[in-house]
């Protein structure tokens, strides 16, 4: 079943960072690979981020670490 999914990257202050995914997908199993940076294409510091993915009427946050 395809539905509308948003995947974004914040960090600890809510600020918003970047959107990975925005668009229609179907269901199955995805892997996405955020290169660092944040829309502006500025490189985001190292330090711990949230991503929030909302699905359809489903939504999730992770706690993350970006390294360099």
């Amino acid at each position: 079943m395809d539905a509308e999914v948003l995947l974004s990257v914040f960090n600890l202050r809510g600020e918003h960072i970047t959107t990975l995914v925005d668009g229609f997908n179907g269901a199955g199993d995805y892997q996405i690979t955020w290169n660092g940076h944040d829309d502006a294409g500025r490189l985001a510091p190292s330090g711990k981020y949230l991503c929030r993915i909302k699905a359809g009427q489903h939504q999730a946050t992770q706690k993350v670490v970006l390294t360099k």
